[in-house]
């Protein structure tokens, strides 16, 4: 199962993270199958290695990635056109990422966390529809005024 979580408000993908952890079964047990990958730094054969990794004593395994994509998220050049200093293989990563996603063993969640996707991001378009993606824009106005009142009810 694949879950793309983003969006400015923190709060609600966090409760959503938890809701996530909460219907994987037994919380000592997920402690234990639980792995969390920092996405601007992590290799591909770490991310290999976590997504292909079979639960210890439980149905399912739990991987939480925070910012996978915007490591390829499209970069605006300015006036001329710059040259880029990515290899081929940063470039493409994408491709190889994508494909570890859809060889994961069923009883992998792969939950990605991230600040912001843009519909151009190459890994998004490639991994989008076999995931269940929740966006969480920051609330305004009535509807913030709404989700307070639903937290502290008027008596």
């Amino acid at each position: 199962m694949l879950y793309i979580l983003s969006g400015p408000d923190d709060f609600s993908l966090a409760q959503s993270l938890e809701d996530i952890k909460r219907s994987t079964g037994d919380r000592e047990m997920l402690a234990t199958n639980t792995t969390t990958l920092e996405g601007q730094q992590m290799s591909l054969a770490e991310f290999s290695t976590a997504c292909g990794a079979v639960p210890f004593l439980s149905e399912k395994r739990l991987v939480i990635v925070k910012g996978l994509m915007e490591r390829f998220e499209p970069k605006g050049r300015t006036g001329r056109q710059r040259k880029s200093k990515q290899t081929d293989s940063e470039r493409n990563g994408h491709k190889e990422i994508a494909e570890c996603i859809s060889n994961m063993p069923d009883s992998t969640i792969l939950v990605l966390t991230e600040s912001q996707v843009k519909g151009s991001n190459p890994l998004y378009k490639m991994i989008s529809r076999q995931a269940v993606v929740k966006s969480f824009p920051l609330i305004r106005g009535t509807e913030l005024k709404q989700w307070i009142e639903g937290l502290w009810p008027v008596r």
